[in-house]
């Protein structure tokens, strides 16, 4: 997953492109070749997506997505521990930007976009733009009363988005 803020979108672009709007897949990609270039064994090597389970405009952010990378490696010795490169590839990526898990796949016809089962998509819009005008008044007069007020207007928050289980606390943070 990855917080989408300092990204122009999830889609690598070209090498000249990226330097001046960086997506995810151009930072998630360099920090792999930086990765498996600092592997003992690594003497070369070249990071290509395949495929991709979905795309994310600039800004956006994402909780899970899918790739499909083909990496070659150049090797100067037989082994290979693809869980030390994951181990080095978190030392290498952003901050806002998180692999979870990495593994060999064995169909080289898989596509990420085709095996994805299911694409969920989460907009969160402030709820007082949906109110009308009257009530966009009236939801600021019980904010600033601490929402202590008996105005039956309390009950008709539209909230998108939310756990099964909010506490009040919680739903006043996000009010």
């Amino acid at each position: 997953g990855y917080v989408g803020t300092n990204y122009y979108g999830s889609q690598f672009n070209t090498a000249a492109e990226e330097a001046r709007f960086p997506t995810v897949e151009g930072a998630l990609l360099e920090a792999i070749r930086r990765a498996e270039l600092a592997q003992p064994a690594v003497s070369g090597c070249s990071v290509d997506i395949c495929s991709r389970a979905s795309r994310t405009d600039k800004g956006v952010h994402a909780l899970a997505s899918a790739l499909c990378l083909r990496i070659t490696h150049e090797f100067s010795c037989q082994s290979k521990d693809l869980k030390q490169c994951f181990e080095t590839l978190k030392e290498y990526l952003p901050r806002d930007i998180s692999v979870i898990h990495v593994f060999d796949v064995s169909d080289p016809e898989f596509n990420a976009r085709f095996a994805c089962q299911k694409r969920e998509y989460w907009y969160y819009v402030p709820y007082c733009y949906l109110l009308q005008p009257d009530e966009q008044h009236a939801m600021r007069k019980l904010q600033s009363d601490g929402m202590s007020s008996k105005d039956p207007l309390a009950c008709q928050v539209w909230v998108s988005g939310l756990p099964e289980r909010t506490s009040i606390e919680e739903l006043k943070d996000l009010v």
